[in-house]
């Protein structure tokens, strides 16, 4: 009985995020790099999304009869879920993973955790928000809503027309493109990182990783406010800037 529940949950879990949501809502972009094969590059992490549905499955509160709530936008999920937190928890908690976790539905939780789809209880939403974070998205909202709890996912909102855009220049290797971008600053500080990205034929997203990079390697700074501010090429001996 319990390993017939078991596979039950698990086809549940699979088809709330299979193959059919993923076409159909969430972007997916192939990146052509200059190597054999392609890379597939969802807008989401994948992993991280799975782990708010599943945990949306073991604590939602099933004597309400109200189902879990699942939306799917352009630039945004949204997962909402009937069921408030326990008074010894919060939603701070749950995000620094802190070692008082309460499953709702034990019994469910441990047949997700027999089937290899959670690894210990707790851990799941810190594991997801650092996914997020990882992929270079905002983190998560957390709130508590109408009597249950609430997660907005923001999502980049580049397109795969983003991505096909940025084939233009794979002639040119990461360092020529920053050496680009230098150059461009150099004739005008006050140049903006949407200017950058028309110029170098790129989105605006993997425009600003390339200024963050060059930041980072102490090869740019940022003079001022982000709307009236200027940049500065710092010159390094040997740059060939």
């Amino acid at each position: 009985m319990v390993s017939s529940l078991g596979d039950r949950l698990k086809k549940l879990a699979k088809k709330i995020l299979g193959d059919r949501l993923k076409k159909v809502s969430i972007t997916r972009e192939y990146i052509i790099a200059g190597t054999p094969e392609r890379e597939e590059k969802w807008q989401y992490p994948l992993p991280a999304i799975r782990e708010f549905v599943i945990n949306a499955i073991i604590h939602r509160d099933y004597r309400k009869g109200i189902h879990s709530q699942f939306k799917v936008f352009r630039d945004k999920i949204e997962l909402w879920n009937i069921g408030k937190l326990p008074e010894e928890l919060t939603v701070e908690d749950l995000c620094k993973g802190n070692e008082k976790s309460i499953p709702r539905n034990i019994k469910i939780a441990d047949i997700f955790k027999e089937a290899f789809l959670i690894e210990k209880y707790g851990s799941g939403i810190k594991r997801a928000v650092k996914e997020i974070e990882a992929y270079h998205l905002p983190a998560p909202q957390i709130t508590e809503s109408a009597g249950g709890l609430n997660v907005i996912i923001t999502g980049s909102k580049d397109t795969i027309r983003d991505t096909i855009k940025d084939t233009k220049r794979d002639t040119l290797t990461g360092a020529e493109k920053e050496n680009l971008i230098l150059k461009k600053i150099k004739e005008n500080p006050f140049i903006t990182a949407n200017d950058l990205s028309k110029i170098l034929e790129i989105n605006l997203r993997n425009t600003k990783k390339y200024l963050t990079k060059l930041k980072d390697q102490g090869k740019l700074d940022r003079l001022g406010s982000k709307r009236n501010g200027n940049w500065q090429v710092i010159e390094i001996s040997g740059s060939g800037v």
